[in-house]
């Protein structure tokens, strides 16, 4: 394995040919081309790009090799129509502490395994921030910032790991948009989005740590589960969304959510078996079920879960003195406290707890 280390002014694109080697773009070197920064060639494999000085191209580095590594230092940038385009289907890694800005994808790849973290220094801007268009799995790490009009983040891979530092934001119409089969979404920093996070799949996870802010126009978390699908949503932190919109909407599959932070704004179940546990936490608008046989935990009598006749056997577990409202069937008082509970005109059932009820 060699080092080619590329300073000075370059006016055309650096052809990559052979495998495993490591491309040094030193501080204050630049590369503009019109189409490449760097191409590398469908059979050079294995190449590293070690990135400290400045590119502006049609494409940043284009890689058309099975396995490619990127590192942007925080002195490095890419201007380009695509940043980072990685199409080849093998192993893709990109550690970025500089720039990358974009008038289509800031970093976009086809790898089957990919492997990316944005440190505190850097950015990404574009229609999209990080694009990973297939694949088996992605392992995001994002500290730094990202900027997009569309997806913040896209994971289409069939695992997706997303982690997002307390120093982090991401904007975009998605903040984070995950079409996974299997998604772990953790957040600690801030997500903003028409959208916060959007998110399907079978046995996934989002979990919103206590520094972790999500916001959306429309949800702050949409999920679009299929019927049968099982999806954990746990909130420490900040769940938003406008007057108009949700802090949550579930999908089709049986969802389980539990908040001991703040949901701001409405709660939609939907359809499927679903749970909220809230808590611990608060809700500041109404939180409504609809089809399947939903549950409400609650540690607030003015908590209630709102559902219409016909759309399956709802239940409230209550730590206070709770009253039932229409359509929901039974309520299970938890704990020891001498608390009372009170049913519909209906035939409801009511399970009293260890103490004087």
């Amino acid at each position: 394995m060699a080092t080619k280390t590329v300073s000075g002014y370059h006016d055309e694109a650096i052809a990559v040919n052979a495998s495993g080697n490591t491309w040094r773009l030193i501080e204050n070197a630049t590369i503009v081309s019109n189409d490449f920064g760097f191409s590398v060639a469908v059979g050079a494999s294995n190449n590293r790009f070690d990135i400290a000085g400045h590119i502006q191209a049609g494409t940043g580095i284009n890689g058309l090799a099975p396995r490619m590594s990127v590192d942007i230092r925080d002195t490095g940038s890419i201007y380009a129509a695509n940043g980072i385009s990685m199409q080849g289907t093998g192993r893709f890694v990109a550690d970025i502490d500089g720039t990358i800005d974009a008038t289509q994808s800031a970093v976009m790849s086809l790898a089957a395994i990919n492997e990316v973290t944005l440190g505190a220094s850097g950015s990404l801007s574009g229609v999209h921030g990080l694009y990973i268009t297939g694949g088996t799995s992605l392992a995001a790490r994002i500290d730094g910032d990202i900027d997009a009009i569309q997806y913040g983040v896209s994971a289409a891979a069939d695992e997706a790991t997303i982690v997002v530092g307390r120093q982090a934001s991401i904007e975009g119409q998605y903040g984070v948009y995950s079409a996974s089969l299997y998604s772990e979404i953790s957040n600690q920093g801030e997500i903003n989005g028409f959208i916060g996070i959007s998110a399907t799949g079978d046995d996934s996870r989002i979990v919103n740590g206590a520094f972790g802010v999500i916001r959306g126009t429309q949800y702050g978390i949409g999920l679009t589960t299929a019927t049968g699908e099982d999806f954990t949503i746990v909130n420490h932190g900040t769940l938003a969304s406008s007057a108009a919109g949700a802090a949550i909407s579930c999908g089709f599959g049986d969802e389980a959510l539990r908040n001991d932070g703040r949901l701001l704004g409405n709660v939609y179940l939907n359809d499927g078996n679903d749970l909220l546990d809230t808590r611990g936490g608060t809700v500041s608008g109404l939180i409504y079920g609809f089809n399947g046989d939903d549950t409400l935990v609650t540690d607030r009598a003015a908590y209630k879960l709102l559902e219409n006749g016909g759309q399956g056997t709802d239940t409230v577990k209550s730590t206070v003195t709770y009253t039932l409202s229409a359509n929901v069937e039974r309520l299970f008082l938890l704990g020891g406290k001498d608390i009372d509970g009170t049913g519909t005109a209906l035939a409801d059932i009511l399970h009293g707890n260890a103490g004087n009820n």
